[in-house]
């Protein structure tokens, strides 16, 4: 596979749109075992790190497999929701636009998971959300356990536009996120919230659950703020 030397810039978004337009192009066809980390880092002429972070975007997207196998850019139905944002995953944007847009489609998710939830839906909810009190666990597997839990409330709204939405912005989110999880111990209180946001899905108190999720994202954007001068040029 002939690939083209990246030049300066944020390099694993390069990486990413050069796979992506290989894809999108047919070069790389649904199947096609991808090159390993190091092939790639050679080709292009970046570090693995770098070719990581791309590969894990490229996964976000449903475009490539546990980072080594392409899918079909024709089998997902969402596609025409997730390639409105591959410029914004594979290119820097506005941090203030971000959390605009995750406090919208999050708020409004909760709304019609809140009216929509059934026993077994709150259920499902309190049991991955006690999976964070098990002991010894790695901090890998905490953030794990917390993606689920956001994961299965988006599912309960039960719609499958705002679900994808959601998706999206979750996968550019992450990639600060991650960061200020490393730096704050927030897993307690990640843990807390959770169980208050279960209780009022439960009562049924829509504005309740909506203030509960506002004041969990002001913590976390508030040490992203704090971050983001740090982190902006590493990502």
């Amino acid at each position: 596979m002939n690939l083209p030397k990246v030049t300066k810039s944020r390099l694993s978004d390069k990486v990413a749109e050069i796979l992506y337009n290989q894809i999108r192009s047919g070069k790389l066809k649904a199947g096609d075992k991808l090159p390993s980390e190091l092939e790639l880092s050679e080709q292009l002429g970046v570090s693995r790190p770098s070719v990581r972070e791309a590969l894990n975007r490229l996964m976000g997207l449903g475009l490539i497999v546990r980072g080594t196998y392409t899918c079909s850019v024709a089998e997902s139905s969402d596609l025409a929701v997730r390639s409105a944002f591959v410029p914004m995953l594979l290119n820097d944007w506005e941090t203030r636009d971000l959390f605009e847009a995750r406090r919208l489609v999050e708020c409004n998710l909760v709304r019609l998971a809140v009216i929509k939830a059934s026993p077994e839906d709150i259920a499902e909810l309190r049991r991955v959300n006690e999976k964070m009190k098990r002991p010894n666990l790695s901090e890998q597997e905490y953030w794990d356990f917390d993606i689920e839990f956001h994961t299965t409330l988006a599912s309960m709204s039960a719609n499958t536009v705002m679900i994808t939405v959601y998706d999206m912005i979750s996968t550019m989110y992450h990639r600060y996120e991650g960061k200020v999880k490393k730096l704050y111990d927030v897993q307690m209180t990640t843990y807390s919230n959770h169980k208050a946001l279960i209780e009022a899905i439960e009562e049924k108190d829509v504005e309740k659950a909506c203030g509960i999720v506002n004041r969990s994202m002001s913590i976390s954007e508030e040490a992203i703020y704090n971050l983001n001068t740090v982190t902006k040029n590493e990502l």
